[in-house]
């Protein structure tokens, strides 16, 4: 149809010749005028593809109605299905996603593949076929895993994780924390104390996007809400077992899509990070992720748990470097190969070349072809010296029976002679006794001497000290002096009794790049033997509240 009307010249009246006439289409009234422009000269109106009342009456006899839409809608159901996934980037995926981390939680921990720890009466257990990770009652109970291997990223490719959550209510001073992320860049969804929401970790730095400022779907049930049971919009209970996923393709500056699986089946996004084009930094400064999930208080006695059953993270790449370290949990799709190779004999048939149980390949010396000037016997190799090697060294140890040697025998240098065991004999007695006699002072310096028997070792005490110094140093975010110096220093013993990680250095200046142990909230430090004598320093994360409780034993 065309876009607009073409007329000769403007307008000057309406005809009053013809009256206007008004269509009903539907329920929809258009009315209808006759138009005369006047002046001198031709007069034009042209229409071009105009729909008339006719071709009208024609599309809406092929408009779907409710009906059609339903026969749709069935025979999608009974398997007329097509759906074509995309990336992040928008790229069609049409092959398997590869999977880098995977993890079941329906019977045991799998200490290969996960590195759970847990303070002060926290508690990572399996129970119902899931895990459950618990804070405890106590004011600064945790409970934490980290998957072994990481999630690797591949340029121009989608990352992902998927992991099933269910969460405790938060509350105040604690967080519920699970997603692709470590302790300094990633990605994570559950509670920050009493609000729920999303987080991007960047060097270290969290920003957390809560629930009412997502630019996705609510999930609160409200009218147009895509999380649906029946087709009915559903609010979602955190407090049940969910599917969620993070997806996100890096380059920088990606988006990361937050999203839950939905009762009727699909995908919902329920928020968007969009990073084109709004800062100058990366997202995050390493895309290289382990799983996480971590609960834990800081204050209080709510017992806070999250419950997983399965995790499973990788990319959308199925090529890795040549160079890839593979190991027992590596996935590859499988491949099987058999060798074939021609015989010689008439007719020459094709065989399978066999191995050994160890996987080399079987090969029978009674294959092997003599060397010119050499045969073989059964079960030999023949053996050609080259002619520009010397020659084999025929010296033996061990036993050698000589029979029928004519001719004088030259014993090498050193050897035992007659005189020399006559000798050897007179200065040792009664041999067969056990008893040994040395009949000259043994010489200075180190002489090997056989078993001895002691009659009593002198009693060995154990060292104590009664000595000790209580201090307290208030936490900083930049490197503060834990303890000096001191020569006599026998054991210390560190409290991070603060709300933000502490790194710990053996040495001056610590930072969150140098350090040598790194404290959460709560966390102990025994340094251990030999004790370090020289100077600690420490530093906190950004806007530390606390202190290091200081314990040094002299």
């Amino acid at each position: 149809m065309a876009d607009n009307v073409n007329v000769s010249n403007s307008p000057t009246s309406v005809n009053p010749d013809i009256p206007v006439r008004t269509i009903d289409k539907g329920g929809k009234q258009t009315q209808v005028m006759a138009v005369d422009w006047g002046g001198s000269g031709t007069e034009s109106f042209t229409l071009p593809d105009f729909a008339t009342e006719t071709t009208l009456a024609n599309i809406e006899s092929t408009v779907a109605t409710e009906a059609t839409l339903l026969n749709i809608n069935s025979a999608l159901s009974s398997g007329l299905q097509a759906t074509i996934n995309s990336d992040v980037l928008g790229v069609a995926v049409t092959g398997q996603r590869n999977n880098e981390i995977e993890l079941s939680f329906f019977s045991s921990f799998n200490t290969d593949l996960i590195t759970n720890t847990t303070a002060s009466g926290g508690s990572a257990t399996i129970t119902n076929g899931h895990a459950r990770y618990r804070s405890g009652t106590n004011a600064t109970g945790a409970a934490k895993g980290v998957s072994v291997y990481n999630c690797k990223y591949r340029p121009a490719h989608e990352q992902y994780a998927y992991f099933t959550a269910a969460f405790t209510t938060g509350a105040a001073n604690s967080y519920q924390r699970i997603g692709l992320y470590d302790s300094n860049n990633g990605f994570f969804i559950g509670y920050e104390g009493t609000g729920f929401g999303v987080t991007l970790r960047s060097n270290a730095v969290d920003t957390f996007i809560a629930r009412a400022s997502w630019n996705g779907d609510p999930l609160d049930g409200s009218a147009g809400s895509k999380f649906t049971r029946g087709g009915v919009p559903e609010a979602i209970n955190l407090g049940y077992s969910n599917l969620y996923r993070i997806r996100f393709a890096w380059l920088g500056s990606a988006n990361i899509l937050f999203e839950v699986f939905s009762p009727d089946g699909g995908w919902i996004l329920f928020h968007d990070i969009r990073v084109p084009n709004s800062q100058l930094d990366p997202s995050i400064r390493n895309p290289n992720l382990p799983m996480t999930i971590d609960v834990a208080k800081t204050s209080g006695a709510s017992d806070l748990s999250i419950y997983t059953a399965c995790w499973g993270a990788g990319t959308t790449s199925d090529v890795f470097p040549i160079n890839e370290t593979l190991n027992e949990y590596s996935l590859a799709k499988l491949t099987r190969s058999v060798i074939t190779g021609e015989t010689s004999a008439g007719g020459g048939g094709f065989v399978n070349v066999k191995v050994t149980p160890s996987g080399s390949l079987t090969i029978a010396l009674g294959d092997i072809d003599g060397v010119a000037g050499q045969e073989t016997m059964a079960d030999s190799l023949p053996v050609v010296i080259a002619s520009d090697q010397s020659p084999i060294d025929v010296a033996q140890s061990g036993t050698w029976n000589i029979n029928n040697i004519s001719g004088t025998i030259s014993l090498p240098t050193g050897a035992a002679t007659e005189s020399t065991l006559s000798t050897l004999n007179g200065k040792v007695t009664a041999c067969n006794t056990g008893a040994v006699t040395i009949s000259t002072a043994l010489p200075a310096g180190t002489n090997n001497i056989g078993d001895v028997d002691v009659a009593s070792l002198p009693a060995v005490v154990a060292a104590t000290y009664s000595t000790s110094a209580v201090t307290s140093v208030v936490s900083s975010a930049t490197s503060t002096s834990i303890l000096a110096n001191n020569a006599s220093r026998r054991m210390a013993i560190m409290v991070n009794d603060s709300d933000k990680n502490a790194y710990v250095k053996l040495g001056t200046t610590a930072s969150t790049t140098s350090f040598s142990y790194k404290l959460t909230p709560g966390q102990t430090l025994e340094l251990p033997t030999p004790v370090y004598t020289g100077a600690i320093d420490a530093i906190w994360d950004a806007g530390p509240t606390g202190s290091m409780r200081v314990t040094e034993i002299t």
